[in-house]
């Protein structure tokens, strides 16, 4: 269990600490080499509206066969383990997955093992005048499918990952695998939940309707 856990959310809106919530929440584990080697994804109910602003274009009836966090933070946790957190705008993802554990009353240790920023990350390796994901993708050649979808930001952040390890070994690479591993992470017990992903609840509600015809 080594490596990268690169993580992308998808919220209610932009401030964790006024009750904005996760609603969908991917991660992309990448190898050392910078292979990638597992993805997972899921729709999370946020127990509450969806947001004014919904740029993610989830819609309420989505998530409301949904997971809770509750539900998916024991999987999410064992993701996490051992591997470098990695995000595009590491303070904002990491602050949201934070503050859903906190909720839960459980600490992650990311005072041991900080993690790294993709988008902080561009001033070393890449030439852009945007550190946006799109602008690092396109100085990059990652390509970016969905603008508004976790696993393909996640599956972006990791092409960018993958292309500052082969850039470039004046990063401490070794350093950061190091202090992840060595993290004290929770081991929580393991809930019966299901991820959903997008479509899948509308597909479901389709065939009822369709097999009342």
């Amino acid at each position: 269990m080594t490596g990268f856990a690169v993580l992308d959310v998808e919220t209610t809106g932009l401030f964790p600490g006024r009750d904005d919530r996760i609603t969908e929440i991917a991660i992309v584990h990448v190898g050392p080499g910078g292979q990638v080697v597992d993805e997972w994804d899921s729709l999370v109910n946020p127990e509450r509206d969806l947001g004014t602003g919904q740029a993610h274009g989830i819609r309420a009836s989505d998530v409301q066969f949904a997971p809770t966090f509750r539900d998916l933070a024991p999987r999410i946790a064992e993701l996490l383990a051992g591997r470098v957190f990695v995000a595009h705008n590491l303070p904002f993802d990491r602050s949201f997955v934070l503050a859903e554990f906190d909720r839960l009353g459980i600490r992650l240790p990311f005072e041991e093992a900080p993690g790294l920023c993709t988008m902080e990350l561009a001033d070393r390796f890449l030439t852009t005048p945007s550190r946006s994901l799109a602008g690092c993708c396109a100085a990059a050649g990652v390509l970016l499918t969905d603008q508004h979808r976790a696993l393909d930001h996640a599956r972006a952040a990791a092409g960018l990952l993958r292309h500052y390890l082969h850039r470039s070994t004046a990063l401490d690479w070794t350093g950061h695998l190091a202090a992840a591993r060595a993290a004290r992470w929770p081991i929580l017990p393991r809930r019966a939940a299901r991820p959903v992903r997008r479509g899948a609840t509308s597909h479901f509600l389709d065939r009822i309707a369709a097999s009342r015809d």
